[in-house]
């Protein structure tokens, strides 16, 4: 039996519960889910025969004469036996649901080729005029949506209109239909048989609410289950409202999922910004960088240079989707439509461009709120009016002496990223902007030196493999604890660290591959005293500068035991103040032993015999090296 048989007899069967057919209509489609290699006229005959028991009610009278019809002719195509019901039917007009659902059925049949929009629009325009029909009042904005968007897909259409009919979740009927057709509709191929049974399975809960919907989001943190399986592109969420397991498109698919499909496509999902740098003289380059959570990446994305003539332009600053082109450039895109940013901290010094980005057309989320209607979180540095007070994450009163932060250290602003001032003319390239340096990063208060470049390709893997910053707020670890972050993918890995890892050294051996300079930075080196080193933001430039130059093949690092560091006056100083050349780059032969150790103990532990032979040999490499210090 067609799918789109069984749907309308379900439709029936929703729309009339107190019908005698839907006994009848359930027995039936019973029977022929239990019985999918009969013919569909034995099966009939049953209903058939079944309908005779109720010959009172018009919809039964006119069912059981098409089925009269279908046993008479056997050989006959269904078109004409629903054509004949369609007939029969608009003789029975005082039932509104027959001649609605036949005509959707005679459509349905008549046009197996054309697409199910217009007959389902049209079955809708019927629906409508037949007020006593339940289904009227809860989908109007159904056939609206399918009329103006007549070349989208049926998916798709059908999602959004799942997705109002969630607006009215006291309808049961709403819920359970729509879902079946757009179940239905995700897989016309399949037997409607093996569709079936799941749907019975979600009528289950598919329950009238008992009192109004206040959040219907599923909190379960005792239950919570994130499950992703890569086979299958499939990823399950369930009792979470942490942004990343309920933004499913975010780190979910275009990380974990994507990494996997990039391991087997031949290109890098990663979790990474992108940006743009043009130099006094005009010249653009592109660079990728990944840190771990609040470690600056949206900062440094949108970075205002403090050095004139320097312009920096934003085309992502999370995730980067990369591939080499068909001329070993490799070319990055932004999987992403927004900035999904950390919010405390976030200033009009810190980061001027995203604090105009955010103005407007955004979604906080446990940020505080002022009693004028503002937002406020700990670290935005704007002054509020006399009398205005202030209500926590939490929805309670709140000031500064309550000991605890008015907005949530892990609070996030959702913008889209066309309100950003810098944004990038290719951000929306299909090629993806030519990516010419990759940067790894974290947040290391001693030990690391603000800048250096790896020796070659191999050793720059081997650098993102033993990336480390201190936890953030994001992260499941609390406190100052330094922890292991390779390639700022720890959490976000679709399969193999092992794999991953020679994944990466295997884009050095694509054909006539033009390999990116890879560089390590440290914002966050202090002192003695605990002060930063680095004054950061804005004058990150100089950092990148020292970068565009390497990349341009000057001559002006110098080598150590872990790569070339900027030689001396080669790092654009000027104006900047009093800073500490040298103990930013200072190189502790006891630190550096130390990392050593801890990187072969976690690489031990957690990629063990997985663990390239490449990697191993830079680790026993660099512990040679430092013997020399």
């Amino acid at each position: 039996m067609p799918y789109c048989l069984h749907l309308v007899l379900l439709h029936l069967v929703l729309l009339s519960p107190s019908c005698p057919t839907v006994s009848i209509l359930l027995y039936c489609l019973h029977l022929a889910l239990l019985s999918p290699s009969c013919p569909t006229v034995s099966i009939l005959s049953y209903c058939l025969h079944l309908a005779l028991l109720s010959p009172s009610c018009p919809t039964v009278s006119i069912l059981s004469y098409c089925l009269h019809h279908a046993l008479l002719s056997p050989s006959c195509s269904i078109v004409s036996i629903l054509s004949y019901c369609l007939h029969h039917s608009l003789l029975s007009s005082s039932c509104p649901t027959v001649p609605i659902l036949s005509y959707c059925l005679h459509l349905a049949l008549l046009s197996p080729p054309c697409p199910t929009v217009p007959i389902l629009s049209y079955c809708l325009h019927l629906a409508l005029l037949s007020p006593p029909c339940p289904t009227v009042s809860i989908i109007p904005y159904c056939p609206h949506l399918v009329l103006l968007s007549p070349s989208c897909s049926i998916v798709s259409t059908l999602s959004y209109c799942l997705h109002h009919s969630l607006l009215s979740p006291s309808c049961l009927t709403v819920s359970i239909l729509l879902y079946c057709l757009h179940l239905a509709l995700l897989s016309p191929s399949c037997p409607t048989v093996s569709i079936f049974p799941y749907l019975s399975h979600i009528t289950n809960f598919c329950l009238l609410l008992l009192e109004p919907l206040v959040n219907n989001w599923p909190c379960n943190p005792e239950q919570t289950l994130i499950a992703h399986i890569p086979e299958q592109r499939e990823i399950i969420s369930f009792g979470s409202g942490y942004g990343g397991n309920s933004l499913l498109g975010k780190k979910c698919f275009a990380l974990r999922i994507a990494s996997r499909i990039a391991k087997e496509e031949g290109w890098l999902a990663e979790h990474m910004l992108i940006l743009g740098i043009t130099n006094p003289e005009g010249e653009k380059k592109y660079f990728a960088a990944a840190f771990p959570s609040a470690c600056g990446k949206t900062n440094l994305a949108m970075m205002k240079p403090s050095v004139p003539g320097w312009k920096i332009e934003c085309v992502g600053d999370d995730i980067a989707w990369m591939k080499f082109d068909e001329h070993g450039n490799l070319r990055a895109i932004n999987p992403e439509n927004g900035f999904f940013g950390v919010a405390p901290g976030t200033s009009a010094k810190t980061n001027p461009y995203a604090m105009e980005t955010i103005r407007n057309n955004t979604v906080f989320t446990n940020v505080g709120e002022t009693s004028d209607g503002g937002i406020y979180w700990e670290g935005i540095n704007e002054s509020l009016d006399p009398g205005v007070t202030l209500t926590s994450w939490k929805n309670k009163e709140w000031t500064p002496e309550d000991g605890e932060p008015c907005a949530h250290p892990n609070s996030r602003f959702c913008t889209p990223a066309s309100q950003c001032p810098i944004i990038d003319p290719e951000w929306e390239s299909q090629e993806g902007v030519p990516i010419e340096g990759i940067i790894f990063g974290g947040r290391r208060p001693t030990g690391v030196p603000l800048v250096y470049e790896a020796l070659n390709w191999q050793h720059g893997v081997f650098v993102g493999s033993a990336m480390r910053s201190e936890a953030t707020a994001a992260a499941e670890h609390k406190g100052k604890v330094i922890m292991h972050d390779p390639f700022a993918m720890r959490p976000f890995f679709g399969y193999n660290f092992g794999k991953y890892l020679a994944h990466w050294l295997s884009m050095e051996h694509l054909p006539s591959t033009k390999m990116p300079k890879i560089f390590h930075v440290n914002w966050f080196r202090k002192d003695k005293e605990g002060n930063f080193l680095w004054p950061g933001y804005g004058e990150n430039i100089r950092v990148l500068e020292w970068m565009f130059k390497r990349i341009n093949g000057e001559d002006c690092a110098k080598e150590t035991p872990i790569g070339y560091i900027p030689a001396e006056g080669a790092l654009n100083l000027k104006g900047l103040g009093d800073v500490n050349v040298e103990e930013l780059f200072e190189l502790s032969k006891e630190f550096w032993e130390d990392e050593v150790k801890d990187i072969k103990k976690y690489l031990d532990d957690q990629v063990n015999a997985d663990l390239p032979y490449e990697i191993e040999r830079e680790l026993s490499a660099l512990e040679e090296r430092l013997k020399q210090l």
